[in-house]
């Protein structure tokens, strides 16, 4: 609940009589253990390590700017550490607490500030007023108002809700004078705040990141930024097969955005999850979005991976470092309106452009460069999760979202599904499995199932296409076809999936 209203666990530990009428736990002996942790002077060492958020030295406890006369690297971009958005609810009650504990603000409700952007004189009276208010973090007014919805980041939110412009799609945006910038979406008026680090007094900065997105860095280091590759498309192919022995076997030719569940396929998926353990003789790893891993855990999932996990948690985790097979099912992408949020926080307008869907859609060329770091280059960290030790592994993708210089072997897999519609196949396979002839007749099949002739007979030809069973000419009236198992044991529980097409 504090943290929702902007409170730094320093300020929740000061003010924690006004908060909750007593000591906290940790308190009690004296000093919190963690903040006596934190009671160092940095200049007595070479080397920090710390969170990105450790990044804002000038508010730094410590009384010092820890990053000045530095050099700063920072690992991997840090998307949401420097980033905060409230919905239309904590704005409202934000700045409304605001307005009203303030005896001099020249406002009184929110709906005034959006109101009053075109009067010129007015805005400028408010911006003034604003300005002084950003300098100081008001954490008393807020500790002190808290039912009354008020919150450390008022004023910034008040401000971008004041200055914002207005952009071609409908997004807002405004430049605070500390550097921050803030956006409006048109949809539910949520508000998003980019704080960028503050680390100008360093000597200098260092961004690594193996797939970066170079226009997200420099909206969040400054346009400044350069950027330099350390190794060619060819090279980093090379690396990524044999230096790394990523196998990468590609297996769709459409980009499947899977992150809103909609697109998901469940029954052909499950039955290809199943037919790369089958081909493998492993047991994979999967990694998807998380809306397919909900729908797939309906189908059984825990039967047919030994781990999982989604796009959102895949970035510097080993838990798949030991894995020699792997797959990944579908491409992230979070919508349009993620792409345009960082859009308008770069004060540039995002728009699809119109009927263009898939691997053909279309952001403008900023909006591009986003979106290949949204999917492309997330599909390449998920599948870069799998044989992190050394030892290589085998990786199936399940979307076209690759970056063009990743080698691959392309297939167009069949996948037969017995989920869903089909599970009359399922039966046919288990009453196959009952039999302890060697050979049979179709009627034996009907007279164990609840499906009428026609219909086991059309099985009974799939399973024989698919190469499980063989079927010949009996003797005697109509000469009815004589069957018998060729490996159907070996055939998946959620479908067959034919990889040598």
């Amino acid at each position: 609940m504090y943290d929702d209203q902007g409170l730094f666990g320093g300020e929740i530990h000061r003010f924690a009589h006004t908060l909750f009428d007593e000591t906290l736990p940790c308190q009690e002996g004296g000093k919190c253990p963690f903040y006596e942790e934190r009671d160092f002077d940095p200049d007595d060492y070479d080397v920090l390590i710390g969170y990105y958020t450790h990044a804002h030295s000038s508010k730094s406890p410590y009384g010092t700017d820890i990053t000045k006369d530095r050099f700063v690297a920072i690992d991997e971009f840090p998307d949401g550490a420097f980033l905060k958005t409230f919905d239309t609810g904590t704005v409202t009650k934000a700045v409304n607490a605001l307005l009203g504990d303030c005896d001099d603000s020249p406002y009184q409700f929110k709906k005034e500030l959006t109101k009053q952007r075109t009067d010129t004189t007015l805005r400028e009276a408010g911006t003034e007023w604003l300005t002084e208010i950003l300098a100081e973090r008001d954490v008393v007014q807020v500790v002190e108002d808290m039912a009354g919805g008020a919150h450390v980041d008022a004023a910034t939110i008040a401000y971008v809700v004041l200055n914002a412009t207005e952009l071609e799609n409908g997004w807002e945006y405004a430049t605070l004078p500390n550097g921050q910038v803030g956006a409006i979406n048109p949809t539910d008026e949520s508000v998003t705040i980019l704080t960028r680090p503050d680390i100008g007094d360093a000597k200098g900065v260092i961004a690594l990141d193996g797939t970066p997105t170079v226009e997200l860095w420099r909206l969040l280091l400054g346009e400044s930024l350069t950027h330099e590759a350390i190794h060619s498309d060819e090279e980093k192919g090379e690396y990524l097969e044999e230096g790394l022995g990523i196998r990468v076997v590609r297996t769709s030719e459409n980009v499947k955005p899977y992150s809103s569940g909609i697109h998901v396929t469940p029954p052909k998926d499950i039955a290809l999850i199943e037919g790369v353990g089958l081909i493998e003789e492993e047991l994979p790893s999967l990694i998807s979005s998380r809306r397919a891993i909900n729908q797939y855990k309906k189908l059984g999932l825990a039967d047919l991976v030994d781990d999982w996990t989604h796009y959102g948690a895949t970035k510097g985790i080993n838990n798949f470092g030991k894995k020699r097979v792997g797959i990944v099912v579908g491409s992230p992408h979070y919508g349009d309106q993620e792409l345009q949020k960082w859009g308008a926080l770069a004060g540039k307008s995002l728009s699809r452009a119109e009927d263009q869907y898939g691997s053909n859609v279309d952001f403008g060329d900023y909006g591009n460069k986003l979106l290949y770091g949204m999917r492309e280059q997330a599909v390449l960290q998920a599948l870069m999760r799998f044989g992190r030790d050394g030892g290589g592994a085998t990786v199936y993708v399940h979307t076209s979202a690759l970056p063009e210089w990743v080698r691959y072997k392309a297939v167009s897999p069949q996948v037969h599904t017995w989920v869903g519609e089909k599970e009359g196949m399922k039966k046919v396979i288990a009453a196959i499995d009952e039999l302890e002839e060697r050979e049979w007749r179709c009627s034996q099949i009907v007279d164990a199932v609840p499906l009428s002739p026609q219909q086991v007979r059309t099985h009974l030809n799939r399973l024989e296409e698919f190469g499980f069973l063989k079927s010949r000419r009996g003797s005697g009236r109509g000469r009815p076809y004589i069957w018998s198992d060729h490996g159907i044991d070996s055939i998946g529980d959620w479908g067959h999936v034919n990889f040598d097409v």
